[in-house]
């Protein structure tokens, strides 16, 4: 990627930032995660305890509850253990999606804010209410322009890095990629979307969308922990992908070796 003159002038400012709080929010899911899985193997074990304590003297009542408790968590435990803890990790691939797409969508912001808009040919052309733009606040108004510039971009383009490369081309921050992390980028986009709109269920659309992944039309989607790495892995090549574009652009320092 070649820097020319009109790239020189732009100022990347704050983008950074934004990336390392994508870098922190995927960390914090993959540790919760894991401290999920810790505390569900956990549950497992309190029956033997809850047996071991009968003989204890408790109010009879109180103890019959808990113990109902303790083995439903328990019967739920092993069941999410037995199928690969699939309702954590849907959740968090959720999650994992949502935290991409809304740092794609401050990095905009961020450029935004630090340049001159009516330099930017997709923003300056954008067609806006001016009553309705001045009469919000400095944050919304820019949540305003985002809305219309992602509106205008990204017709008829699906989710996933196709539609995230197509908002940050006009903004100098596109590039080349791996076929692999675009690929599994757009199945979690997919796959999320099954998740939160189709009550998890395969539908044509999704079995269009994501040909090599292995469901038939009214299959339940559940994901395990190994798709769930395999996504985080994708979204951190991604995040390592815009570092060095930023770094290409001499918008953050070179490494300590270069």
């Amino acid at each position: 990627m070649r820097t020319n003159d009109s790239e020189k002038a732009r100022n990347y400012d704050g983008i950074l930032k934004v990336l390392t709080d994508l870098l922190d929010d995927v960390n914090k899911l993959q540790n919760m995660a894991t401290v999920v899985v810790v505390g569900l193997g956990l549950n497992q074990k309190f029956p033997g305890l809850v047996e071991a304590l009968k003989g204890i003297n408790i109010d009879h009542n109180q103890g019959e509850d808990f113990e109902e408790i303790i083995n439903r968590h328990a019967k739920l435990a092993e069941e999410e253990e037995d199928q690969g803890y699939p309702f954590l990790y849907s959740q968090a691939s959720i999650m994992l999606y949502s935290n991409l797409e809304a740092c794609i969508k401050r990095i905009v912001i961020t450029y935004f804010r630090h340049n001159n808009l009516t330099e930017i040919k997709e923003v300056s052309n954008l067609k806006i209410t001016v009553a309705e733009y001045y009469n919000l606040d400095d944050d919304d108004r820019y949540d305003y322009l985002f809305q219309q510039y992602e509106k205008s971009i990204t017709i008829g383009i699906q989710y996933g890095v196709t539609r995230f490369e197509s908002l940050l081309k006009p903004i100098g921050l596109s590039g080349p990629m791996t076929e692999e992390v675009s690929k599994t980028i757009f199945e979690l986009s997919q796959i999320r979307n099954v998740l939160l709109h189709r009550g998890s269920i395969a539908d044509r659309h999704f079995i269009k969308s994501c040909p090599w992944v292995a469901y038939n039309l009214g299959d339940s989607i559940k994901v395990d922990r190994d798709q769930y790495n395999r996504f985080t892995e994708a979204v951190g090549e991604y995040f390592v992908l815009l570092v060095e574009r930023l770094r290409e652009l001499k918008a953050i320092p070179p490494r300590k070796s270069e």
